[in-house]
């Protein structure tokens, strides 16, 4: 597999925000969003920032971490052919493994995942590619769809989405914070959750909040 880094440290989004986690994270994207705060992981296969690392080699490093969770992210962690591989091993020595992805690919061939977290792209992104409809029935409610909401054109857009979405997964909130925490654009977003009564999980990324945009955290 195609890795640009793996570190320790708390996972800063979604449901198991501040959860000690070994992070993994994949080389290459397919869609190239205008506000990504992982530019660096857009490396290719012939980049210079990456490296090989088989699954096994994956492992280990997880292994010597001495924590339970393992996020693979990317990039987009799907375009790895050997994800599926990983994920299996992982599970067999007892990691809960968490995988975040864009959802524009097929899901559903991988099995040995405990958490997806699809970030679904509203137009504000300008995704190349939309997300997968059919993912929408794939997730379970023990997986999540996060939307990150920069206005209120993106919080409509995205409320929208959701009315019309046929899915079991969680709704998460989170807003677009550009590698530094925008309190005042944050507060904005949480108080219209409020507001409206929506049926959302808000998700603040706490690595942005104590680390801003610094890398390996």
């Amino acid at each position: 597999m195609r890795i640009i880094e793996t570190y320790k440290s708390i996972q800063g989004e979604g449901t198991m925000a501040g959860e000690l986690t070994m992070f993994v994270r994949c080389s290459g994207c397919n869609i190239r969003c205008s506000w990504c705060d992982t530019v660096f992981s857009w490396d290719t296969q012939s980049g210079k920032m990456s490296k090989d690392m088989t699954v096994y080699e994956i492992l280990q490093v997880c292994l010597d971490a001495g924590v339970k969770n393992v996020c693979i992210t990317g990039g987009e962690p799907v375009l790895q052919k050997d994800l599926g591989e990983l994920t299996i091993l992982l599970k067999s020595r007892g990691f809960f493994v968490s995988v975040f992805t864009n959802g524009t690919l097929p899901l559903n061939n991988i099995f040995a995942v405990d958490n997806w977290v699809a970030d679904y792209k509203l137009k504000s992104a300008k995704a190349e590619i939309p997300f997968r409809k059919e993912n929408f029935l794939f997730l379970r409610n023990c997986d999540e769809i996060k939307f990150v909401v920069s206005s209120d054109e993106d919080l409509e857009e995205a409320k929208e989405v959701m009315s019309n979405a046929v899915t079991n997964a969680k709704f998460l909130i989170s807003p677009c914070l550009d590698g530094k925490v925008d309190f005042e654009k944050a507060k904005k977003i949480a108080e219209k959750i409020i507001k409206e009564n929506l049926k959302v999980r808000y998700s603040l990324q706490l690595h942005t909040v104590l680390w801003g945009s610094k890398r390996g955290v």
